[in-house]
């Protein structure tokens, strides 16, 4: 529960409520329980959407909040279902219902319906009708008749509920039925026919889960894609398969749609190839499996051997099968030689392998078995499953067998990503070393260690495994000795998630170091940590995190369960913090004088308490009790940032400042639009006086309004005083001047050219520049007669200076950049935009000894119509300017280019010797001379980590050669890329072969073209194969295709790194998205910008199963060909395996604009409006789609829907837009934030 205090953050909503039609007691009358749903559940993203997106805000606002509720305290069920109960709040939109650790009446019960009816997912446990059980026994005698456990019945308030929702939308059920004697679980499934996934947790002895057990449920609920059982014990012996049948006649399985399966017991579990049979008959499209032992001990019922029969029924019907979990059972290996040799001996034959989409299997070893560390098929080099093992649980080796044995053993699987080491009970002896699990588990990105004791070689040596994929850290009752976080922070840069539940450092009296200085956290999480041993009372209250020192002041001690089990009861009560006090630095000082190692020897706390002077500071004397000093320490943590902390202790004061800093950050995005600007103006006079003004929390201002008042400009900077980065469009300074030119009311607004800058924008630049201004974008588009001069001089601190917009009246020269550096003498970064450049003969007209070198100018970029591709005139100047240059870019704008002489070779031989820090290069619609590369590679420079080359017309081929055949590797350090075209008579694969060569570090790559050429298309197979450390594929101007031998074979599972795919203006042809999906599971965002789908004629097919996008961005595609007018307006996004349609009802056609001015792609469609169709109108587009007709037929079949449905969008269903435009057919695994034709949708 959220702390009363942290109920502030609901002032920027309800200061836009008072601006709309939507009363303002809706929301102050919201319960608590809504505000923790917004901290918790709520991204930053997701609440900037929500305030500024549109007039509707408070749509997206009831259908994110109300999207998921639970209801999990009496506290809640009172507050949340007397604000349903008063119709303030919007039921309907509550799709996922979640009941636990309530009493619900029968009153409330007959009105759970009522006040929701559109629930889709409900998750219960059985115990919330106690009362209505024991207060009225029941029972129905007309009950579904079970031969496996004894029916009871439903109430008749409950039995009313099931039947609503089970008749209606209810899809997903989750029932818990903990404590409880009998559950009638064949009443319930017979009202809910139509159920997807079905989860049956805790069920007791009555419930023996056989086969026939399973055929009952698949009988009720013939839909089922996802079952997932948690019971007391499991029985798959086929004799009790006919104990479903009442007339005991013959068993006839029907084959089911069930795609999951899972079983977890405290008996049987380890019997299951028992279940195999039974599964290769009734799932032949079964996906995943697991099974799981929850007992104590080990289950020794499958020592059994088993038929090969048994195998080869289920490899042959379960065909589809795609992960494989086995959790705390150790399968033998004749066992997993019988499941997975037929697909070795199918491979090893050339023959088509029976699990052809297996791609993950997580298994149990504890190597007990003899010689199971030499003979196990897990860990044996090439096998199927050593290939195919993603995570893996290992459990405590014999004695015979050291944890270095077991680490080199399971190195062997070299697609493991998830590893968890359990059952050491802490034993320094049975310790895991860091650097061996770093070492020979190189694709590790998971580590979860449980029990168990770790160290670190005194002397790491982590040069092979310095760039460690590892992201994720757990400890769980764990110890660890000192140098464990060091070897991790050495060596795994991308760890972003820590968490520390009871652990302790055994090595250490004094203090818990938890030092990441070179971590970007996410998340850290910790709690109950001590020191050197655990001892329950010796709670650590104080807490260093990074320069800031915390003290946990108040606190409650309440049982948690990771002390559940007996044997790990000193770890049931722990702490859970109320308040923390910050520490100043007086206090700071005094601590550090206290808690050092030789003072923490001292265990006379009673002579301690005699000698020791109380400091005083503003903190109560209570706080410097010994007891909480020396007997416990103080916990160290450093890292080098970190994003949100989900810690134990600090989250409390988090939800008040952290959640709101992190909005407050991200509120300094751009004004791009007047009512934007007025929220967010009334969102900061509005905090102006709390803890936390957020006008004072800006710190980059960019404006990109039409027309600014002198009023609103002034309004914002008193908003806004500390402001170091502005970035201001050329427009407001247009229309400030014109309103000073122009007295007058009664002229129309024109954009035509000022003479002057406007004063009030002199007067808003001094103001900032007089005070941390450090960074500025002076955008001077239609200012005639205005230097740099002029307007610099009121900001002399810049770090960082971009010109743009400079006219044909002042061109671009040396004197110019000089007379810019004069204003501005502590530049770092410098870019210019403007009409005309020309460098002077530096060597001729200007005394270079006169010239002074500026050491801190890192960057220079230089941007114009004319002179730009003239860049070598340049190099003499930048070269002894600016010694310590870093990045130079020249972009050149015009359409037309100059004829230029060559330069002497000597001019680029100077440059590199006068710049050697240069690490980021980049020519942008011209092409550089191959005589520069050649010469970086006689000075064998090797700093370049970012090269963009492109042209608009063919570069030359010497060119290529001089980059990508460098004698020495000049590209062997570049990690980005930018290039094309490609040269006359290369082939695409031998491009894309060369890079990859020549640039073995390479992450991000862009690959550019004029135009689209369907006759050179690029091979994204190639793409893959070659650059293996791909993270970013960016392509413009591409034809994309797969290799024709590639169609043809299964998918390649290799996961590929790739993490974000861009494609504009790009033309694509079937088989693209199908062959990435497999191969780049880390694959999260994707943005198609004017694509085009070339082989289909009705549909833009994205199927990409495998992938969980966090973001996608889809605007103007196209089937067949691009074609403006053929607009696609139907779009089908499926997750999960559920389809959503939306119809693009309104839409604008807008030139799209880039920041500031500028075209980037003319008359391309803007949705307005995307609306979900309902099921009949899916039904019936659907109908038109896989049956095409006539347009005439349609409008008939339109005609005759509409006279049963007279309010429908089907109106204005068109011809041309289902058979002419097509549709969008998206299918992935989940999604996060899409975007259709820039408009959002929230699923």
């Amino acid at each position: 529960m959220i702390p009363s205090s942290s109920l502030f953050p609901i002032f920027p909503f309800s200061s836009i409520i008072n601006m709309s039609m939507t009363a303002a007691t809706i929301l102050n009358s919201l319960p608590i329980e809504i505000i923790e749903l917004i901290s918790i559940n709520t991204s930053t993203q997701d609440l900037l959407e929500v305030i500024l997106v549109s007039k509707a805000w408070y749509h997206f606002f009831y259908n994110f909040i109300y999207r998921s509720l639970a209801i999990d305290s009496y506290d809640k069920q009172q507050r949340i279902l007397s604000a349903f109960y008063t119709g303030k709040l919007p039921g309907y939109y509550v799709k996922a219902l979640t009941l636990q650790n309530i009493d619900l009446s029968e009153y409330d019960t007959s009105h759970l319906a009522k006040l929701f009816p559109e629930v889709d997912t409900l998750v219960l446990d059985w115990n919330i009708w106690t009362s209505s059980f024991h207060s009225n026994a029941h029972f129905d005698s007309e009950a579904p008749i079970s031969y496996i456990h004894p029916p009871q019945g439903l109430p008749p308030s409950i039995d009313q509920l099931f039947s609503y929702y089970g008749a209606h939308s209810l899809r997903h059920l989750s029932i818990n039925a903990k404590h409880q004697d009998s559950t009638d679980i064949w009443s319930i499934l017979a009202l809910c026919p139509r159920l997807k996934t079905l989860k049956l947790l805790n069920l007791n002895h009555e419930h023996i889960i056989t086969l026939g057990y399973l055929e009952t449920i698949h009988q009720l609920c013939p839909h089922l894609v996802d079952l997932t059982i948690k019971c007391t014990r499991s029985d798959p012996n086929p004799a009790l398969l006919p104990q479903f049948n009442e007339h005991q006649g013959r068993i006839v399985l029907t084959p089911s749609v069930l795609e999951s399966f899972s079983l977890a017991s405290r008996s049987g579990s380890a019997k299951w190839p028992y279940w195999l049979p039974y599964f290769s008959a009734k799932y032949p499209h079964l996906q995943h499996i697991q099974f799981k032992h929850c007992g104590l001990g080990k289950d020794g019922g499958g020592n059994q051997a088993i038929p090969d029969q048994v195998f080869t029924l289920f490899t042959h019907g379960c065909r589809q099968l795609k992960s494989i979990r086995w959790n705390n059972i150790i399968v033998q290996h004749d066992q997993q030689k019988g499941l997975f040799s037929m697909c070795d001996q199918h491979h090893q034959k050339q023959q088509k392998q029976p699990f052809s989409h297996l791609e993950r299997i997580e298994a149990y070893e504890n190597f007990q078995i003899p010689g199971s560390i030499q003979f196990s098929p897990l860990v044996q080099r090439g096998s199927l499953m050593s290939s195919l093992l993603t995570s893996l649980t290992i459990g405590q080796p014999p004695a015979e067998v050291t944890t270095a044995q077991v680490l080199e053993a399971i190195g062997h699987c070299r697609n493991l990503v998830s590893l968890k080491i359990q059952e050491c009970f802490v034993d320094p002896e049975m310790a895991y070393s860091m650097d061996d699990i770093l070492a020979h588990c190189k694709s590790l990105q998971t580590l979860y260690v449980k029990d168990v004791h770790l160290v670190s070689a005194a002397i790491s040596c982590i040069s092979g495994t310095s760039n460690h994929p590892l992201k994720k850290l757990k400890l769980k009752r764990a110890s660890f000795n000192e140098g464990v976080f060091d070897t991790i922070s050495r060596a795994c840069p991308t760890l972003d998630h820590v968490e520390l539940l009871g652990c302790f450092q055994r090595d250490r009296r004094d203090q818990v170091r938890i030092l990441l200085p070179r971590q970007e956290l996410t998340t850290l999480k910790i709690q109950g940590l001590r020191t050197r041993r655990y001892y329950a009372g010796c709670r650590i209250r104080f807490f260093q995190v990074n320069q800031s020192w915390h003290y946990m002041s108040q606190y409650d001690i309440r049982s948690h369960p990771v002390g559940q089990k007996i044997a790990f009861q000193k770890y049931r009560n722990m702490e859970f913090a109320h308040t923390l006090d910050r520490l100043d630095d007086r206090d700071i000082q005094e601590l550090k004088s206290l808690v050092t190692t030789e003072t923490l020897k001292a265990w006379d706390i009673e002579a301690v308490k005699r000698n020791l002077q109380t400091p005083n500071t503003g903190l109560d004397a209570s706080f410097w009790d010994p007891e909480n000093l020396y007997y416990s320490g103080f916990v160290k943590i450093q890292f080098k940032s970190l994003y949100f902390t989900l810690d134990d202790w600090f989250c409390m004061k988090l939800f008040e400042v952290g959640k709101m800093a992190l909005l407050a950050r991200d509120l300094c995005q751009a004004f791009e639009s007047p009512n934007q600007l007025k929220q967010l103006l009334c969102i900061f006079n509005q905090t102006e006086s709390t803890s936390l003004p957020l006008g004072k929390c800006v710190h980059q201002l960019n404006i990109f309004l039409d027309e600014l008042s002198e009023y609103d400009l002034t309004a914002l900077q008193a908003a806004c005083p500390f402001v170091q980065s502005i970035h201001v469009d050329w427009r407001i300074w247009n229309y400030l001047a014109f309103i000073e030119e122009s007295p007058s009311a009664g002229l129309p607004r024109n954009y035509h050219a000022r003479r002057l800058f406007p004063v009030a924008a002199t007067l808003f630049l001094s103001n900032y520049g007089a005070c941390k201004l450090s960074s500025i974008t002076l955008d001077l588009y239609s200012m005639n007669q205005i230097d740099a001069k002029s307007m610099l001089r009121y900001t002399p601190n810049l770090r960082n200076l971009t010109l743009m917009g400079i006219n044909q009246h002042h061109d671009i020269t040396i004197q110019y950049v000089e007379l810019i550096h004069d204003q501005c003498p502590y530049l770092e970064s410098i870019a210019l935009e403007g009409y005309r450049a020309e460098a002077e003969d530096f060597v001729r007209m200007i005394q270079p000894t006169h010239v002074s070198a500026l050491p801190r100018m890192k960057s220079f970029q230089l941007k114009c119509q004319y002179g730009a591709d003239r860049y070598h005139d340049w190099l003499p100047y930048l070269g002894r300017k600016y010694p310590n240059l870093i990045s130079l870019d020249f972009h050149h704008l015009g359409t037309g280019k100059d004829i230029i002489d060559p330069c002497p070779v000597e001019l680029y031989r100077q440059f590199i010797r006068d710049c050697p820090h240069l690490t980021y290069i980049m020519w942008n619609n011209t092409a550089p001379d191959f005589r520069f590369f050649q010469e970086l590679d006689k000075a064998q420079h090797r700093k370049l980590k970012r090269l963009e080359v492109y042209d608009n017309v063919t570069v030359p081929s010497l060119l290529t050669t001089a980059l990508f055949e460098s004698h020495h590797q000049i590209l062997g350090n570049l990690t980005h890329l930018t290039f094309g075209p490609i040269p006359r008579g290369v082939m695409t694969n031998t491009l894309v072969q060369s890079i990859a060569t020549a640039c073995p570090r390479l992450v991000h790559l862009c690959l550019r073209e004029p135009h689209c050429n369907l006759n050179i298309p690029f091979k994204i197979d190639s793409i893959l194969d070659y650059c293996r450390k791909l993270e970013l594929l960016e392509l413009h101007n591409i034809a994309l295709r797969v290799s024709f031998d590639r169609r043809q074979q299964e998918p390649i599972w290799d996961n590929h790194p790739l993490k974000s795919l861009i494609m504009r203006h790009c033309s694509s042809f079937d088989g693209v998205f199908d062959h990435i999906s497999p191969r780049c599971p880390n694959l999260d965002e994707l943005v198609l910008f004017a694509f085009t789908q070339r082989d289909r004629r009705y549909k833009v097919k994205i199927h990409m199963p495998f992938q969980r996008f966090r973001k996608i961005q889809l605007h103007g595609l196209r089937t067949e060909t691009f074609d403006l007018d053929r607009r696609i307006r139907f779009f089908s996004i499926t997750q999960q395996q559920q389809a959503a349609w939306y119809y693009m009802s309104k839409l604008a056609l807008k030139d799209q604009e880039l920041p500031g001015r500028g075209f980037n792609y003319r008359g391309l469609e803007m949705a307005l409006d995307l609306e979900q169709l309902k099921g009949a109108e899916v039904y019936l587009l659907i109908s038109f789609l896989k049956k095409p007709m006539s347009w005439s037929s349609l409008e008939v079949h339109k005609q005759e829907y509409l006279k049963r449905n007279n309010t429908s969008m089907v109106e204005d269903w068109q011809p041309k837009d289902i058979y002419d435009a097509g549709y969008v057919d998206l299918v992935c695994e989940s999604v996060s934030q899409i975007t259709i034709n820039k408009k959002r949708i929230i699923l």
